[in-house]
């Protein structure tokens, strides 16, 4: 087993901030270049049928699926990038079966993110987002919002969601700065990325992201209830300290080299995977010991 010392200072920005705000980047710019090449300058802003027409395609290139925009509210890429929809579906190309369904959504972001390196964002609020898996609801969320609190300018990223185990909350603090004269307030992802994950039937998660021998790792504490959806070698334990490399590959959230810990001390290693289609799924099996990377809460 290996344990990391993560005391020194990092000196250049985390594999976590680099795909995040390379993928931000790349998302935005491709809609950019999408309204562009189907429409030139008059749909870089408005809210009338060729914007939302635009937009839609755009989206549909982007996500590789059928995509609809029943009422396009607000739409302009500068001086500020706001994109506000209602009724927005989402469809597979060859069976058109549902994927994806959100009854409203507003993003705001200085204009300046297309060309600029840093993610920042002046406003995110999504309402009834649901992703599809066989016909039926897999994955809901009811809300995804940054509150902030003006007192002592701290801000959370809030999603507050329900799946068939039941409702859930997932929360991370945020960089909020206060804008000036007529700036906006904008926020932007902290250097430490840490997070809380709560399910209604007891499991926990308390964790952060970060980076290690340029992987992205997630990293924390567990506590599973009798029935979950991760483990049911590990249900019902609570405290089980865990380490793993997160990728996105062909569609699919991977966790590979994954250890865990529990408070008898015992070792699992393991792998699993979560795709809309096919939900999440994981295995793990004790082992005596382990030389992959594991890093717990105290470790020196």
């Amino acid at each position: 087993m290996v344990l990391f010392n993560d005391t020194e200072p990092p000196k250049q920005p985390t594999v976590f901030s680099k795909t995040i705000k390379w993928v931000f980047r790349f998302v935005i710019l491709g809609i950019v270049l999408v309204l562009f090449f189907i429409g030139s300058l008059h749909l870089l802003q408005g809210s009338g049928d060729t914007q939302r027409n635009g937009l839609q395609q755009a989206l549909s290139e982007l996500t590789n699926t059928i995509a609809d925009i029943k009422v396009l509210n607000d739409f302009q890429l500068f001086p500020q990038l706001v994109v506000d929809a209602s009724g927005i579906v989402l469809k597979d190309r060859e069976t058109a079966d549902l994927i994806m369904r959100m009854r409203g959504m507003r993003f705001a972001a200085p204009g300046s993110v297309v060309f600029s390196y840093d993610a920042v964002v002046n406003d995110l609020y999504i309402e009834n987002m649901s992703l599809y898996r066989n016909g039926l609801p897999a994955v809901t969320v009811d809300t995804a919002r940054i509150e902030k609190n003006q007192s002592d300018q701290t801000a959370e990223l809030l999603v507050d969601g329900k799946d068939r185990e039941g409702s859930w909350r997932y929360s991370m603090p945020i960089n909020y700065f206060k804008g000036t004269g007529e700036a906006y307030d904008y926020f932007e992802l902290p250097e430490k990325k840490y997070f809380e994950f709560e399910k209604a039937n007891g499991t926990s998660i308390n964790g952060h992201f970060f980076s290690h021998e340029e992987k992205l790792y997630v990293s924390g504490v567990a506590d599973l209830a009798e029935t979950n959806q991760f483990s049911e070698e590990l249900a019902g334990q609570e405290g089980i300290c865990f380490t793993s490399i997160i990728s996105i590959e062909n569609g699919q959230v991977l966790m590979r080299d994954t250890v865990l810990k529990n408070e008898g001390e015992q070792l699992f290693e393991g792998s699993g995977s979560y795709t809309i289609k096919d939900g999440f799924s994981f295995n793990v099996a004790p082992v005596s010991e382990s030389d992959k990377f594991l890093k717990c809460e105290g470790d020196e």
